[in-house]
């Protein structure tokens, strides 16, 4: 009977971490949309995520919009500090990708390089933002540490974050749904499982 009731527990808590990564998704989705608060929409989202890992949650909407605001400011200006820098390069490469005459591969190499290096740095910066009060300085010289202290975690977050990315452009039209579903929040929660512990620790 304990076991019937340990599995069913199990079951239920999946169902709920389903519909929660979903209303996250799509919160995450909804405030990325102007481009400009990315930044502050993906440090949201990683607010809750911190907190649905270390089971501190229960709420998704009213926190997330509460932490929205709060790193507003900051969390645009990192993201801006970024997107100056990945967008070219991911203009370059969708360029080369649409017609390979357009650049020299030497280019297209050196933008992809620069575009792995930034999604290495990106995955711990918003966290951090999340989580720990710092300035920017303080929490872009934090996160490029943990990049390259932390590289195998660094190295598997960047791949769970360019899955994604990689069947949304790959995959056909019968991944998209699952990408728009939870295409921001199941990489960031799988993230918030591999950080948490470094976070941890730095607490």
């Amino acid at each position: 009977m304990n076991t019937n009731l340990r599995e069913d527990n199990k079951i239920v808590r999946i169902i709920e971490y389903i519909s929660e990564l979903f209303i996250l998704n799509m919160l995450t989705l909804l405030c990325c949309l102007p481009v400009i608060t990315a930044g502050a929409s993906i440090t949201a989202m990683h607010t809750v995520l911190q907190k649905m890992v270390r089971h501190e949650g229960g709420y998704i909407v009213k926190p997330f919009f509460a932490a929205f605001r709060e790193n507003f400011r900051q969390a645009t200006l990192i993201w801006l500090i970024f997107l100056a820098i990945l967008l070219p390069a991911g203009i370059e490469i969708l360029a080369y990708m649409y017609d390979p005459s357009v650049l020299p591969r030497a280019m297209v190499i050196i933008a992809a390089v620069v575009a792995i290096f930034m999604m290495m740095f990106l995955v711990y910066v918003f966290p951090l933002q999340a989580h720990f009060k710092n300035d920017i300085t303080g929490t872009l010289k934090l996160a490029m540490t943990l990049a390259a202290a932390r590289f195998p975690r660094t190295l598997l977050m960047t791949l769970l974050c360019i899955v994604p990315v990689a069947l949304a452009m790959f995959g056909g039209l019968m991944l998209l749904p699952f990408v728009f579903l939870y295409g921001f929040s199941l990489p960031g929660f799988l993230c918030a499982k591999i950080y948490d512990p470094v976070f941890r620790e730095l607490e």
